[in-house]
């Protein structure tokens, strides 16, 4: 009698605990989820392709807004979504915090510099981290093929992400962003980098220039101190220049590492299309991330 009871504790306990498997909230596709991160309600926006099968880990990319930007519009403006759809890759778009420094409440991410007492210190870092252990727990995602990009502040965040999380982050194509970070970070796992920005940025210019006091360094000044942390030379080579763009690199004696930027002559302050610019940033980010596994 000992013994039946027990078989059918055994067997309900088995049920209750395949029924909590599969009661196991998932991640909403195509809409606005929530993690909360350090006592904060963190929002952001995943897409999965209708193509993604369990037992095939995808890359996935993750895609930062500029100042004031959320993630449906990033997803409009840059076409990552369809792009993924082509390609093969999970995206997601977190979103920075909103803060009440206009009566919009402004989303931003925490960059640096003085970005750090401006947004009191937020550790968006530690929010991507998590948000990318939160989307492989609920699908296959390659764990070597892991890409950040962003766009103006959003591309400064991409720089912070890749010195701070290299060793989880494969490569990062920032857009229209200088890196303001300059805390200390590991050099033991290089982060490969392709650079967008346009000559005519009016927002943020290409070389160097001061916000509130702060310098911002020129493009290719932090291009060099990125080569110079990881070993490579501090002065760049062309590799190739066309009316529309200009093609720099930094020599890296390691096969895994490669420095490169896209300069283009026209485009602004915008994502980079053949309609603005003449270059595909889609096209172009994707054929370097392709290269570089981590």
């Amino acid at each position: 009698m000992r013994c039946i009871f027990l078989s059918t504790l055994f067997l309900f306990l088995m049920v209750v605990s395949c029924k909590k498997e599969e009661e196991k909230p998932r991640l909403k596709n195509n809409e606005i989820n929530n993690l909360i991160h350090d006592n904060t309600d963190r929002t952001f926006l995943l897409h999965v392709p209708s193509t993604y099968h369990k037992e095939a880990p995808m890359p996935l990319l993750v895609v930062l807004h500029g100042y004031s930007g959320e993630a449906r519009v990033m997803e409009a403006s840059t076409g990552l979504s369809a792009f993924a759809d082509q390609k093969g890759f999970i995206v997601v778009y977190p979103e920075g915090r909103q803060y009440p420094w206009t009566e919009d409440y402004p989303r931003a991410w925490n960059v640096g510099g003085p970005w750090e007492s401006w947004t009191q210190h937020c550790d968006d870092v530690g929010f991507i981290s998590a948000l990318i252990d939160l989307v492989s727990e609920n699908y296959a995602i390659d764990p070597s093929r892991i890409y950040v990009t962003g766009y103006s502040n959003g591309g400064r965040m991409t720089f912070r992400v890749g010195a701070e999380l290299g060793c989880k982050i494969a490569a990062i194509a920032p857009l229209a962003g200088q890196m303001v970070f300059s805390g200390a970070w590991p050099a033991d796992c290089s982060v490969p980098v392709i650079y967008f920005h346009a000559v005519n940025d009016e927002v943020v210019p290409i070389q160097a220039h001061t916000i509130d006091g702060f310098l911002i360094q020129s493009d290719d000044s932090v291009l060099s101190s990125w080569a110079l942390h990881y070993g490579c030379t501090a002065s760049c080579d062309t590799l190739y220049q066309i009316p529309d763009l200009l093609v720099k690199q930094w020599p890296c004696s390691g096969s895994g590492m490669k420095i490169v930027s896209y300069v283009a002559q026209r485009g602004g302050h915008h994502w980079l299309v053949p309609e603005n610019s003449g270059i595909s940033m889609n096209d172009t980010l994707w054929a370097f991330f392709n290269t570089l596994p981590r």
